[in-house]
């Protein structure tokens, strides 16, 4: 039984659950950061 991945031409393929969360949080995370702690955003370069 195949858990949570596809099987492609004889190759186990996992789905890749990780790499669109990761993109929203570079690009969303210093905005995120700075409306909701403004004060701490300012002292992170």
């Amino acid at each position: 039984m195949t858990n949570i991945s596809d099987v492609y031409d004889g190759l186990r393929l996992r789905a890749d659950f990780n790499s669109p969360w990761k993109e929203i949080i570079e690009a969303y995370f210093p905005q995120a950061m700075h409306f909701f702690f403004p004060e701490t955003s300012a002292l992170i370069d």
